[in-house]
């Protein structure tokens, strides 16, 4: 009696701690399925950011799935499968830290092989060979040689205020004489105005400085347009207007560059001209002839702005390629490797020099460096989506996306830091958001001096202003009718035996031309005004 009791406590003994072990098992499975869901997520939130190579994700996908198939081997009864996923999944961590740790303790072979920073110099080179023009043709040799004789500092008292004003020589004796003084410079820019085609080389590294001398091509702007500004003031219009054309040229030949840049310059210069015509237009009876050379020399009223980013965005492809490039290596017999430092010191390869760069780069890049170009387009077409929006975008994030975005900025640094910087310089957002802006705004003031145009056609065939814009529908292309900072209508009112003309600006209400802080509303008021002059915001 006794040895059977015995052996029924025995049982049941064996029976609870049966049990309990079954309990530890299953909880040990729903913790690793937990951790291992936990790798499943980092791995999907990494893999989404598209930075991952193939071998990268297929290394992520054997780490992650042993995981996530060893528990749920282990609840199907199939334990001896489940003993295998357990070891592998504990093994390749281990041999990943092994391979870590032997690429970090041995040492970096020099620069012996005659292993230097790859570039992509072939593709750089057929670039310059797409835009290459005759030098004869080229307006910025001409530049260069004018620059040459010029000094950026040199200009009187009160030749900043008179760029952008009319003015007579008996007001400003000295600036007329100075202006005089410069007559053989003002002369060549005027040759150099007739030029149809510029090309200054490409700005295609960030380390490298702008090609384009911004500097003494805003100088030189500048002399004309104050000179232009006398003409008008003593009523020498037709100078006046032949300096207002070379103005307009010297934009377009910014607009022929390669960076958004070049655009904001050019839209300057563009502006102080367009200024000068209205002037003309408004102030002088211009004669039909008159009238029909500025019609051939405006800009075009229509909107470029999708056109003009995309070949921006095919040298920003060039860029992308450009700073991804140091990533890897090439040799004198055209041998390519993952380089052994940081991407962003070409200058200084000695730097962090490690092998297990070159693992990471191993799992984030392609073997071939031609696949950059493909990382280029994506990125590029990404953009192209982003800015399909419209010339303004909006960067305030609610609260709640502010997570969101800390994520996807965190796992795009851990999966290819240096592809996620050159991103940002190269399609950086808020950069091209202000180009849009100030497209739009430049687009704006060529709509209204189109309108101008109309104007004043319609005054030398009626003697008078027209009540309405409508009724010079006519003489000017449909596009000028419609403001493209709001897509409202440009305002117009006749004012006495003058007019109001502006647009409303990008908050689309009527401050009645104004433009400027006012203090008291602790607000903007952003009117663009043509005519009259600019008025400054009311209210302080």
């Amino acid at each position: 009696m006794d040895l059977e009791m015995l052996d029924e406590n025995q049982k049941a003994e064996g029976s609870i701690e049966s049990r309990r072990h079954r309990e530890w098992e299953k909880f040990a499975r729903i913790f690793s399925l937990i951790i291992a869901s936990f790798h499943v997520t980092v791995f999907i939130l990494i893999a989404r950011t598209g930075y991952l190579s193939r071998i990268g994700f297929l290394l992520a996908a054997v780490y992650v799935t042993p995981g996530i198939a060893s528990p749920l081997a282990g609840f199907a009864g199939k334990k001896r499968l489940e003993s295998f996923l357990s070891w592998l999944n504990i093994g390749a961590p281990i041999l990943l830290a092994l391979v870590v740790a032997t690429l970090t303790i041995w040492p970096v072979e020099g620069s012996d092989g005659g292993w230097k920073p790859y570039a992509f110099d072939a593709d750089l080179t057929a670039f310059e060979t797409k835009r290459a023009i005759p030098s004869q043709e080229n307006a910025a040799l001409r530049y260069e040689s004018v620059f040459t004789a010029i000094d950026v500092n040199d200009f009187p008292d009160s030749f900043k205020e008179l760029w952008k004003q009319p003015w007579k020589r008996e007001d400003y004796p000295e600036v007329s004489l100075w202006i005089d003084s410069h007559s053989k410079t003002i002369d060549e820019l005027l040759q150099i105005g007739k030029m149809e085609t510029c090309r200054w080389p490409i700005h295609a590294d960030i380390y490298e400085d702008w090609t384009v001398p911004y500097k003494p091509l805003s100088y030189c702007v500048e002399l004309i347009s104050v000179s232009a500004n006398r003409n008008i003031g003593e009523a020498r219009y037709d100078n006046a207007l032949e300096m207002s054309f070379c103005m307009l040229q010297m934009a377009e030949h910014l607009y022929q560059q390669t960076n958004n840049l070049d655009f904001t310059f050019g839209f300057n210069y563009e502006r102080a001209a367009l200024s000068l015509i209205n002037h003309i237009l408004i102030l002088d009876k211009v004669s039909e002839k008159g009238i029909e050379q500025i019609a051939n020399r405006l800009p075009t009223a229509k909107n470029n702005l999708q056109e003009d980013i995309a070949r921006l965005l095919s040298f920003d492809e060039l860029r992308f390629a450009r700073l991804m490039a140091p990533l890897y290596e090439i040799n004198e017999q055209g041998k390519i490797r993952f380089a052994a430092s940081l991407w962003f010191l070409p200058e200084d390869r000695t730097y962090r020099n490690s092998r297990l760069w070159r693992l990471y780069w191993l799992i984030n890049m392609p073997l071939n460096p031609q696949g950059v170009w493909d990382m280029a387009k994506s990125e590029s077409a990404k953009f192209s989506r982003f800015l399909e929006l419209g010339p303004s975008f909006e960067f305030g994030k609610d609260e709640e996306d502010s997570f969101w975005l800390f994520l996807d900025f965190t796992t795009r640094t851990v999966s290819n830091g240096a592809r996620l910087h050159a991103r940002d310089i190269c399609f950086d957002k808020i950069a091209y958001a202000h180009f849009g802006e100030r497209y739009a705004t430049q687009m704006t003031r060529r709509r209204e001096t189109w309108l101008v145009l109309g104007l004043r056609k319609y005054r030398n065939a009626h003697g008078e202003w027209p009540e309405s814009l409508d009724l010079i529908s006519e003489y000017v292309p449909g596009e000028a009718f419609l403001d493209p900072t709001n897509n409202d209508a440009i305002v117009y009112a006749l004012e006495g035996d003058g007019f109001r003309l502006y647009s409303k600006g990008p908050n689309g209400i009527d401050e009645g031309g104004r433009n400027g802080f006012i203090h008291d509303l602790k607000t903007s008021e952003d009117d663009i005004t043509i005519w009259p002059l600019k008025e400054k915001g009311a209210r302080k």
